[in-house]
């Protein structure tokens, strides 16, 4: 229990924390001097995350060293808490992002992570409910983590067999979060959910429109549209689950069922030629299947067609009877046999022997119930019939169906006329569509009952109105998202020297009036996927590089969501340093909510689309006289950030000379004075500002060493200051062997942790077989 006290801690501090402004993506303009440093340190540590070598031990370093630097930096710390993860640190990820969810509020997505995160630091199930009761009542948690917290509340309930309990934490979560869909999927196998066709009905119409490009919650709609006796509309989202499907790109065929619910469905509203289309060509492909068969004697029945359907159901009572035979003890096999002498070839005589056969196997299953009820009905013995079917009517229109069948064959029918008419209202208000519906409406047609039935269908339709809003709108969503959300790409400007990072703005807009609800397995997952392609000085297509958008759980009519992304990091970066005297034009292509084909292709998902084509020109640096002067002047008056970029320049120069044919498309690049530029190199070891001192490390990442160069970086790595040995660390640990043994003794000896585990991870790593 001791270790459960600072995790709760921590999550009050989360919830309570501090507001700030900042967000990722955000320039950090803060006045003190590390402030700056942490900024350039978090960029460089998410090229070197991108690099194919990567360590994410040394990325994690340097991001605790960029949040040492600055604390009020949220990229670094959200990039740390990503790493530690990755690391399989789910404790110090937790920690990272608590420190993240205090400077950043907004970001429900991180605040619903830490919680899982730390769920599996917990060791019990009473610790994890504590922990998540605790923040349950605590102010200031978005409605939809509210939602997380009940729906896992829930969850630890029913696995201690706690239903009642269960059920309300379920309920809880649907009423916090109006958008959680799972807790909406699990609401669906409440046993009252279960039996009562208008809570199924809202609930689904709810899922729907939280998400109307999922097919089995679609076709789970319509197939419960059809059971209420609205088939046109259930017919309107049938082909429109088909349409998603299949533009989903998913590969996997359309099965038989999903063909016959819509070929059924046709049958029901009498439209039989439809019906027929489709039925036919499913009997043809399953001949096995008698429930196709079934369906398609209806159909031919209602076109007229009496000797075909009586052939369909000659067929049919073969298959049954053999399968019967093979299998005397399948109760399915059984049942299925008994109920078609009971509805669809009426056959007093076999329907009991079979009914008889199917209790046999199971008297306490509800279908063997259910047909040996029927068959008692059917055989005159109205009592026992009562008996049978009564248990059964709560949740069973057919059984209700029965009961009607039983009152009106009872003597003193008169007497019991309102008692019918209450019976045939309960049972066409729990099954007002289907086949039974047809068969309570024919009843009611017969006897006389007056109710006026299209009561109910009338109020379910306005029930779906009022939960689906613009069903128009939703259907239309996955044929042209890019009417409703509006995604835009914007390099910051459209030229950049050298010096200056690329930094691409990225925006999404909902432009409906529809709420997109987001995250995995939702409507829209926001994350984009950037391709690049040079031109110029290089021609070149890069491996995707990928941004999430994901901070809250969905995005409003009218809102949008934004960052700012440095665009040359990881392979790019690292081809740009390579070749500082190429001008290159940098073509960027996104896609949102991206899907992947094969091995590295990608396309939009259906709510995703691709972002028209942005263009911007990096312009390389021509080292003239003139040029070079200005480099060296910079040097010694210049501003410390000025003179971090041109000492990244000068050592850049420096190994394209030293490398000329790096990168083999690039021309031969001008010559530079290369004992110039060491010797401004080595000065800058000793600049008086030891931001400038750390840096150094960094321009020499592509340089070969000479014994000046190396003694320069020796000295940084003997720095007073903690931050520049952390750099000259990194950097020495990217060479070779004759490194190895300077960075053991730092992993022993320095006095500062960070420098420690940076030497560290390069030993335990090794190093390169050649000196660089």
């Amino acid at each position: 229990m001791k270790f459960f006290k600072p995790v709760v801690t921590m999550l009050v501090m989360i919830c309570l924390g501090p507001k700030s402004s900042l967000c990722i993506g955000q320039q950090l303009q803060a006045d003190g001097p590390e402030a700056v440093l942490s900024a350039m340190l978090t960029d460089l540590a998410q090229c070197d995350a991108r690099s194919q070598d990567a360590d994410l031990r040394a990325v994690s370093t340097m991001l605790e060293a960029a949040r040492r630097l600055d604390e009020s930096n949220p990229d670094a710390i959200i990039l740390l808490a990503e790493s530690l993860e990755a690391l399989g640190d789910g404790w110090g990820a937790a920690k990272a992002l608590g420190n993240y969810i205090a400077l950043a509020p907004e970001d429900e997505v991180a605040l619903a992570k830490a919680i899982s995160l730390n769920l599996e630091a917990l060791q019990t199930s009473e610790q994890r409910q504590e922990y998540l009761s605790s923040l349950a009542i605590r102010a200031g948690v978005p409605d939809g983590v509210k939602g997380v917290i009940f729906q896992e509340l829930a969850r630890l309930s029913f696995e201690a067999a706690e239903e009642e309990r269960a059920w309300a934490l379920v309920n809880q979560a649907i009423t916090a979060d109006a958008y959680n869909l799972a807790a909406r999927q699990k609401m669906l196998e409440h046993p009252e959910v279960e039996g009562n066709i208008f809570q199924r009905l809202r609930l689904l119409t709810q899922m729907v429109r939280i998400n109307p490009l999922r097919v089995q919650v679609i076709w789970d709609f319509a197939n419960t549209l059809d059971e209420i006796g609205l088939h046109l509309e259930a017919q309107k989202w049938y082909k429109y689950a088909l349409g998603v499907h299949l533009a989903g790109a998913s590969g996997s065929e359309i099965t038989a069922d999903v063909l016959l619910d819509l070929g059924s469905s046709y049958v029901l509203s009498q439209d039989y030629d439809k019906a027929l289309l489709i039925l036919d060509r499913l009997v043809k492909q399953h001949p096995e299947r008698v429930d196709i068969r079934i369906w398609l004697s209806r159909a031919k029945a209602g076109r007229g067609q009496k000797e075909d359907a009586e052939t369909q159901l000659s067929a049919t009572e073969e298959l049954l009877l053999e399968q019967v035979q093979q299998n005397p003890s399948d109760l399915t096999a059984v049942s299925q046999a008994a109920w078609f002498y009971l509805q669809d070839k009426p056959d007093k005589d076999k329907a009991m022997e079979l009914s008889n056969k199917a209790m046999e196997l199971d008297a306490e299953n509800s279908r063997a119930q259910l047909c040996m009820g029927l068959a008692l009905l059917g055989d005159g013995q109205i009592g026992a019939a009562r008996t049978q079917l009564e248990p059964l009517t709560e949740n069973e229109a057919w059984a209700r169906l029965g009961m009607i069948r039983a009152m009106l064959a009872e003597e003193g029918t008169e007497e019991k006329e309102e008692e019918i008419m209450r019976a045939v209202q309960a049972a066409f208000s729990l099954h007002p569509g289907g086949w039974v519906g047809l068969a309570l409406r024919e009843l009611a047609r017969t006897q006389d009952v007056n109710i006026d039935m299209n009561a109910y269908v009338d109020s379910y339709r306005q029930t779906i109105g009022m939960e689906l809003g613009n069903a128009a709108e939703l259907r239309d969503f996955y044929r042209h998202p890019e009417d409703y959300l509006f995604l835009k790409i914007l390099p910051s400007k459209p030229d950049y020297d050298y010096r200056e990072p690329v930094m691409l703005h990225i925006s999404l807009s909902n432009m409906g009036s529809m709420v997109i609800a987001m995250g995995p397995g939702m409507m829209l997952n926001p994350r984009v996927v950037m391709s690049v392609r040079l031109s110029g000085g290089l021609q070149r297509e890069l491996k995707h590089d990928f941004v999430s958008l994901y901070k809250k759980r969905r995005m409003n009519p009218g809102q949008g969501l934004s960052t700012t992304v440095r665009l040359d990091r990881g392979e790019l970066r690292k081809l740009l340093r390579q070749c500082p005297q190429e001008t290159v034009t940098i073509r960027i292509s996104c896609i949102l909510d991206p899907q992947v084909v094969g091995q590295d292709e990608y396309f939009p998902s259906l709510a995703g689309q691709a972002s028209k084509e942005a263009v911007l020109v990096h312009y390389g640096f021509r080292p003239s006289r003139e040029a070079m002067e200005r480099l060296y002047r910079v040097l010694e008056e210049g501003s410390v950030r000025s003179k971090i970029h041109t000492t990244v320049l000068l050592g850049d120069l420096l190994a394209n000379s030293q490398h000329p044919q790096a990168i083999a498309e690039a021309k031969k690049p001008r010559a530079v004075n290369e004992e110039q530029i060491t010797a401004a190199l080595v000065e800058t070891a000793q600049d008086a500002d030891w931001r400038v001192r750390a840096w150094l490390g960094e321009a020499l990442q592509f340089v070969r060493l000479d014994g000046q160069l190396s003694k320069a970086l020796a000295d940084q790595i003997r720095d007073p200051h903690w931050f520049v040995r952390l750099m000259g660390v990194r950097a020495a640990g990217n060479r070779g062997q004759s490194w190895r043994e300077i960075l053991r003794r730092v992993a022993e000896t320095d006095s500062d942790p960070l420098v420690r585990q940076m030497a560290s991870i390069y030993v335990s790593g090794g190093a390169a077989a050649e000196d660089k």
